[in-house]
């Protein structure tokens, strides 16, 4: 999913001031496809009568906000919120946006299952550095380690 947004529609997602970002999560992970989970996504970030209208209001009342996202799935484990396999691309990565202050330990509170809302402003860099196809391995089913669970953990 994160590979389509950044190298396909950065010119409009950069056209607009929010972005929302939404997908089937038709992840195998945990064996199976993950429709509880994303709903469970979906429903903290659109789904529920007042949500989005609050949502967006946050962004309107709060310029520092950049990003906005629900709990975790409460069925995904705590480690979820660690950097995992993905800290050996974190300083690639965190290179071509121009970041060069980070924590590569602990835990980390970022949009478990990559759906969100986005200040566009504040995740610009990414449709900045020049990402295309060719920088996300060719998906075999791998579940951390991969600039498309880099770019999806640490917005």
């Amino acid at each position: 999913n994160f590979g389509p947004l950044i190298s396909d529609f950065g010119p409009v997602v950069l056209a607009h001031d929010l972005l929302l970002h939404l997908h089937t999560k038709k992840s195998l992970h945990g064996g199976g496809e993950q429709s509880a989970w994303r709903d469970d996504i979906v429903g903290g970030l659109v789904g529920v009568d007042g949500v989005t209208d609050a949502i967006i209001n946050l962004f309107a009342d709060h310029a520092e906000i950049g990003v906005v996202f629900t709990r975790t799935f409460r069925q995904m484990a705590y480690w979820a919120n660690h950097w995992l396999q993905n800290a050996g691309q974190a300083v690639g990565l965190f290179r071509r946006l121009g970041v060069d202050r980070y924590n590569l330990r602990g835990y980390i509170d970022y949009p478990v299952g990559g759906m969100f809302w986005a200040r566009v402003e504040a995740i610009r860099p990414l449709f900045e550095a020049g990402i295309t196809y060719e920088d996300f391995p060719p998906e075999a089913g791998q579940l951390d380690g991969t600039i498309a669970r880099m770019s999806q953990q640490r917005l």
